[in-house]
């Protein structure tokens, strides 16, 4: 990122970037290229997530979440999300484990 600072043009702006959601990497992408749209990386995402639930469930929320993001479409990855979340609705396999 310096280095696109320092020689300004000399880069085509990306149009996305992606990353583990360390705070610099955000912070200079907007100031380098304000432009750019962001996502945050689906691996460092899912580590995230997996990491609050207890081990003993992790393997089928990890699966769930793997629904969601390789999903082909929007409505498939949003009927894949109501599958994973936990809103008073029939708790999934895994959620049960939790109970």
């Amino acid at each position: 990122m310096n280095s696109m600072q320092a020689a300004p043009g000399s880069f085509p702006t990306p149009e996305l970037a992606t990353g583990d959601g360390a705070l610099g990497f955000w912070k200079a992408l907007e100031k380098v290229s304000p432009t750019t749209r962001d996502q945050r990386c689906t691996v460092h995402k899912s580590a995230n997530v997996l990491d609050k639930l207890p081990r003993s469930v992790q393997p089928a929320a990890k699966a769930d979440l793997r629904e969601i993001w390789t999903a082909p479409d929007r409505a498939t990855a949003e009927t894949a999300i109501a599958t994973f979340a936990v809103s008073g609705a029939e708790p999934t396999s895994w959620h049960a484990g939790m109970l």
